[in-house]
């Protein structure tokens, strides 16, 4: 049970979601207060074991170092749990690690054609780097109007021109292909279909 109760406790549950969890899951019944009674014997607590804010601000920035850095902040959040980071104030850690690497300097590559400086600078102050702001504005009142007046064109469910699509179904129902769920089996379905949809358009 102990090592049940670790786990749930690892993975951020409140002490009523791990008797519940105990109890739907692994059929072991515990009540709260008894739960209670055994995190204190294996030492897990909540609000004193808390992470080394700085050790937390290291580990994401070397996330940052990585594809970490294509993460949000939940996903960064959960990073940390995984590896066994226990966050206290995970916003404001997290926005120390973001004022940490929009001051930091990056610096000069040689022989690449990279910009150098400052990230907060460069967003914010691109003429020093002998460039411009490319961000367009967008005006609220004309996206609303777009918006409501139904103007734009919207992805739909079909992934390509309407007239292919219902060749291609019309194709595959002549030939009695079937829809596929693998990519495996689209790869093949692919091959399969493609001149049988070439044919009648002449190509």
């Amino acid at each position: 049970m102990d090592e049940r109760i670790r786990f749930y406790f690892d993975q951020g549950l409140t002490q009523t979601e791990i008797a519940l969890s105990l109890s739907v899951i692994d059929n072991l019944h515990i009540s709260v207060r008894h739960l209670r009674r055994r995190l204190a014997g294996l030492q897990l607590y909540r609000r004193r074991q808390y992470s080394d804010p700085e050790r937390v601000v290291n580990f994401i920035a070397s996330q940052l170092d990585g594809p970490g850095r294509l993460h949000g902040y939940r996903m960064m959040h959960e990073r940390c749990r995984l590896n066994g980071l226990r966050l206290t104030r995970a916003m404001e850690e997290l926005d120390t690690v973001v004022n940490m690497w929009n001051s930091h300097r990056i610096r000069r590559s040689n022989g690449r054609d990279l910009q150098h400086g400052k990230p907060f600078l460069m967003y914010n102050l691109p003429e020093l780097y002998q460039t411009r702001d490319y961000l367009n504005p967008v005006d609220a009142e004309r996206l609303d109007v777009i918006i409501h007046e139904n103007v734009c064109l919207w992805k739909s469910d079909i992934p390509c021109d309407r007239d292919l699509y219902d060749l291609c179904v019309l194709v595959l129902e002549e030939n009695n292909l079937q829809p596929c769920e693998t990519a495996t089996e689209a790869l093949g379905l692919y091959k399969n279909i493609r001149p049988l949809v070439r044919e009648p358009l002449g190509l």
